[in-house]
């Protein structure tokens, strides 16, 4: 085999690439991603559990923030609603993904 099937799409020290496939507009500075799990898992995040997504900007800085997915259990995908405030980091740097970009994500965290 060329690749090792993943036993869990997410690991919880470990942050992986995860595929934007859909982009929603939902309001004004309100957006909801959905993201592809691979090889069609679901995540299946416990009540209370949350996805960390991180970037690192060009001074070498890394951005962390937590976001409660808001449909989980759908197999291949999850979604997160955000809203980008002016000044905010992770929503402008999430706002500038296209379909296709992928996101680092680790998980369930709290």
């Amino acid at each position: 085999r060329c690749y090792k099937r993943m036993k869990e799409p997410m690991a919880v020290r470990e942050f992986k690439a995860f595929r934007l496939i859909e982009r929603q507009e939902m309001g004004e500075a309100t957006h909801l991603f959905v993201f592809q799990v691979p090889f069609g898992k679901e995540l299946n995040l416990p009540a209370g559990k949350h996805v960390q997504i991180c970037f690192t900007k060009s001074d070498g800085e890394q951005v962390l923030r937590s976001y409660t997915p808001t449909e989980s259990s759908v197999p291949g995908r999850f979604d997160v609603l955000f809203k980008v405030y002016p000044g905010g980091q992770m929503g402008n740097y999430l706002n500038k993904l296209n379909v296709g970009d992928s996101a680092y994500i680790r998980g369930p965290t709290g």
